[in-house]
């Protein structure tokens, strides 16, 4: 994700980040977004989720964290659906089996 690498995040931010936007494969109220603002949004939510802020360097990639709140909803709406068991269950088994330490799976 060249997102990811211009942002020089640790490798839990990059795996996180792989998790959110592996949840917004399967909503259909995703489709109509670019991949390249889901990859922003979920550059974007997982540094807010660790506790860091949107660097400005991103934006010659055309998205400010202005451009993305829509998306990140969404995103996060998934991971609500995904914590209460709602949907999403194949790509939550598909990251539990992987033994991914970062996304905790109940």
């Amino acid at each position: 994700m060249l997102y990811c690498d211009l942002l020089h995040v640790d490798l839990e931010q990059h795996i996180l980040a792989k998790y959110l936007m592996d949840l917004s494969i399967v909503d259909y109220d995703m489709v109509h977004f670019p991949p390249s603002k889901i990859t922003a949004a979920a550059s974007c939510l997982s540094l807010k989720l660790k506790g860091h802020k949107w660097i400005p360097t991103l934006q010659y990639m055309s998205y400010t964290e202005r451009d993305l709140p829509a998306v990140t909803q969404h995103i996060a709406k998934n991971v609500i659906l995904v914590n209460e068991g709602i949907t999403q269950h194949a790509v939550r088994i598909s990251w539990c089996r992987q033994g991914v330490c970062v996304i905790k799976c109940q």
